[in-house]
């Protein structure tokens, strides 16, 4: 599993090795959420963001981090425990190589660290928890809380 999640990072160009240990901490403690773009006026963007305006809650019990790329930068904003909004680092990276609409592309990984969707448009909050909701280790976490 753990090769998977190195095997994922490398197709998205993400091989830094500050990048690579942020990524490791999260395998099997949280969903992560990759939303990448070539320029932060990016009208994908901005609306992907504000897709999770407001739903901190929601996010909070699905475990998830999101992670923002744009060029050679990232933060990450960590829903799973208190709302912690990073600061922008370094990729070390001289450009990134995103191919679709727009210069976007949302990524989601799972508890295992695989990729469990990709795509270049916009990803509805509803869409998000739809398809989180029906991950087996999902389910698992729904009965667990319907048995406390």
């Amino acid at each position: 599993m753990y090769s998977r999640l190195i095997i994922l990072l490398s197709i998205v160009c993400f091989s830094t090795t500050l990048f690579s240990q942020d990524m490791d901490n999260h395998l099997w403690q949280n969903r992560v959420l990759v939303i990448q773009s070539s320029d932060i006026q990016n009208e994908f963007y901005i609306n992907q963001l504000s897709q999770f305006i407001d739903q901190e809650k929601e996010l909070a019990d699905r475990k998830m981090i999101i992670y923002e790329l744009i060029n050679n930068q990232y933060r990450l904003t960590d829903y799973s425990k208190t709302l912690l909004v990073s600061e922008w680092k370094s990729l070390g990276l001289k450009s990134m190589d995103i191919r679709g609409s727009d210069d976007f592309k949302v990524s989601l990984l799972g508890l295992d660290g695989e990729k469990k969707l990709e795509q270049n448009e916009l990803l509805k909050a509803k869409e998000l928890y739809r398809i989180i909701d029906s991950m087996p280790m999902r389910q698992s976490e729904l009965r667990s809380k319907r048995n406390e």
